[in-house]
Formats: structure tokens, sequence, C-alpha cells
């Protein structure tokens, strides 16, 4: 159900202003779509479908559903950042790197870094968020199939030079952070969160915690876990890409130019874009 209300002036709908919400209704309950191929890569009984498409969000996020109906395992490497919760089924992971393997259960997290390479497989369904965007989908006569964003054949790029030279791998001793290529939250979605302690007097009675947090992504995104528990309005600024997946409550976001608003419930999903000016109120818990 979508709730539309309009503040004094009120324009018509189709001149609103492309910085606006997206709202999908039911969104994991949304039927993923079988998958043909992704470039030259064959999907062994892959079905995927985007709830929020890289159109919306100016090619930077995307964010759907993926269903791997079967146990065989896939080897895979990653140039993006991806989320991956894991809502129904078993989501096997063995982290190649050192071999160690994870069994996702509902509510679970895993977060993969550019760089990883793992296997997966299992009978699962998972949420997922992904930045950048790694590619694109058609339909074409044999079904549905991806377009890669970062290989595309033919593309013309500038080849590095050669390195000066090639040194023996030393060990890793200045104490610096490197960064695992991977993290696995068990029981994510029943993370305790923490009353935010100041806000500027802006959140009232704010609760979160980060399950992935910007040293673990580089700096590039963060994912975590928020509780509102009043009915109390807050105003902002949304200066950011932001999806938002409703685990509980219900969750009330009004576009305050142009009055528009949707109340979310559980499995709900929603998109704010950066320049949306937003009213958030409700009693919710959302990942």
């Amino acid at each position: 159900m979508v709730d539309v209300s309009y503040k004094a002036n009120p324009r018509n709908a189709n001149e609103l202003s492309p910085i606006r919400t997206k709202f999908v209704k039911g969104a994991l309950s949304t039927p993923p779509v079988t998958v043909d191929s992704i470039g030259q890569s064959e999907q062994d009984a892959w079905n995927q479908v985007n709830l929020i498409d890289p159109i919306d969000t100016n090619i930077t996020v995307v964010t759907g559903i993926a269903h791997h109906p079967t146990r065989t395992m896939s080897e895979g490497a990653f140039y993006y950042h991806q989320f991956a919760l894991c809502i129904e089924g078993e989501m096997v992971v063995q982290n190649l790197a050192n071999g160690n393997v994870y069994y996702g259960k509902p509510g679970d997290l895993y977060y993969w870094a550019p760089g990883h390479h793992q296997m997966l497989g299992g009978p699962f369904k998972a949420y997922f968020v992904k930045t950048p965007i790694p590619s694109k989908w058609i339909l074409t006569p044999t079904g549905k199939q991806g377009v890669p964003m970062f290989e595309l054949e033919n593309e013309t790029r500038l080849e590095g030079s050669q390195p000066t030279e090639v040194r023996p791998v030393r060990p890793w001793k200045s104490g610096v952070n490197r960064g695992p290529r991977m993290k696995f939250i068990r029981g994510a979605t029943d993370a305790t969160a923490m009353t935010v302690g100041d806000t500027g007097g802006r959140l009232d009675a704010w609760k979160q915690v980060e399950l992935i947090n910007p040293t673990d992504t580089d700096f590039t995104a963060v994912a975590g876990i928020a509780e509102h528990p009043t009915n109390t309005e807050i105003e902002w600024k949304q200066r950011r890409h932001q999806v938002v997946l409703v685990l509980d409550g219900e969750l009330v976001s009004e576009d305050a130019d142009t009055g528009v608003t949707y109340k979310g419930h559980k499995g709900d999903v929603l998109y704010w874009p950066p320049g949306l000016n937003l009213r958030l109120g409700g009693e919710f818990r959302a990942y």
C-alpha cells in the first residue's frame, strides 16, 4: 500500500523531481527470474531480480533478490563491494584465500570486498546490495541476460607501464591493518542496537549498530541495524545513497518537498537518494 498526501501548492505526480524515494512493497517476496548468462559466464540454475535498479541510483548502487536452488558450488572473484543477507535456505561460502568455509542461515550477513576470491553454493535465497554496479540486465530471445559493466568487449583503455623491478614478497610488518576481503556475521538481523548518545538533538531515542563499518569497506559503504522506538518525527537532508529493508514495525517516510508518503512494514524496501528532503517517523527496526 502507498499512502500519498500533498502539502500546500501541490504538483502533479508527473512533474515531481527525479530526486525521490523508491518503495518496493513486499520486496522479499518478489519472485526472481531465471538468468541465462552474464557475459560469457553460464550460471548454474541462477535466479535474480533487481529491486532497486542501476537507473534508480545513477548507476551507483543495485539491490535485489538472488536465488540459487542447487548445492552446486561456483567460483567467483569480486571487483565490487557486495552485502548478502541470507533470507532462506543455506548459503555456503568458501574463502579461497584461506580455505575457511561458512554456512549462512536466514539472518546471517556476508560482506565481500573487491579482490575477494571464493566458492559459493547451496540452496538459498539472499537479499543483496552491490556498489558499484557490476552488471545491467536485458531481455533477449533466449531469456534474461546480464551485461557486465566492467568487462565490455573491445573496450578502449590505457594499459599501465611495466614495473621497474619485481622484489621478493615479504611479510607485512608495519602494523597497519590491511583488512580482510570478507566478513561474516552470524545472526546479523538479531544484533543488539545501542542507544545513540549525541545526535545534535535531531535523532530522538535512536538506536543503531554497525555490522559492516567504514574501515571494513575502505570507506565505501556501511551496513547496520537501526531502531526508532518512538513515533516522533525526524527531519534531515539525505546526502548519501541509502537502501533500507524493514525488519519489524512501521517505518513512515515522507518526501518533505512533495508530501508523498510511504508506510513500510516487514519485508518492504525503500531507497533514498542524495538530495532528498526527508521526514522519517514510526516505530521500526530496519537493516
